[in-house]
């Protein structure tokens, strides 16, 4: 052999030393080499394991070690936290054209409330248009009632929804166009 020799050859066979292959036990249970058997399918029945602690104790470790680890070893990905919304209802009053106004009510749908419901109620009692606006992406549902009628809406939401306290309610300054 020269120069250009194959490249599957090994060291050791370079330095003459033969080559011995390798016997390599497979397991019974699931058919695949000791080493591989905790990726088999049979490893979380258990019987994998016992055979390959049984076999190579010194790799495999005894079945407290092995506990161990594995409870420590989590399958599932670590759920992300949901930013957590500060639960609460706030009024606003935005100017629409021609001296037009909106009454906007958000954040009732976290106390519970449904805002089909709500806004049928609203309708009613003030006496004026109201219909749930879907929020764009990232912004939540409202309720826009036609007219200047933020008291009449914190005094209905008061009424209407006791478990919702006056502290719970924000007015926020109007938007003006």
């Amino acid at each position: 052999m020269g120069k250009n020799q194959a490249s599957t050859d090994c060291v050791a066979a370079e330095e003459g030393v033969p080559m011995v292959p390798v016997l390599v036990e497979y397991c019974q249970h699931c058919s695949m080499p000791y080493d591989f058997c905790d990726f088999g399918d049979k490893w979380d029945t258990g019987v994998c394991r016992e055979e390959c602690i049984r076999r190579y104790p010194d790799i495999f470790g005894t079945e407290e070690e092995l506990a161990k680890s594995m409870s420590k070893v989590s399958v599932s990905q670590p759920r992300k936290k949901k930013p957590e919304v500060r639960q609460e209802v706030t009024v606003q009053t935005s100017s629409r054209a021609k001296r037009k106004v909106v009454t906007s009510v958000t954040g009732l749908h976290l106390f519970g409330v449904k805002l089909d419901v709500a806004a049928k109620v609203f309708a009613k009692h003030l006496a004026s248009g109201a219909g749930v606006v879907k929020g764009i992406p990232g912004q939540m549902d409202k309720i826009d009632c036609q007219g200047d009628v933020e008291e009449q809406v914190i005094q209905l939401i008061l009424t209407q929804y006791p478990f919702i306290s006056e502290d719970k309610i924000v007015r926020l300054p109007s938007k003006i166009k």
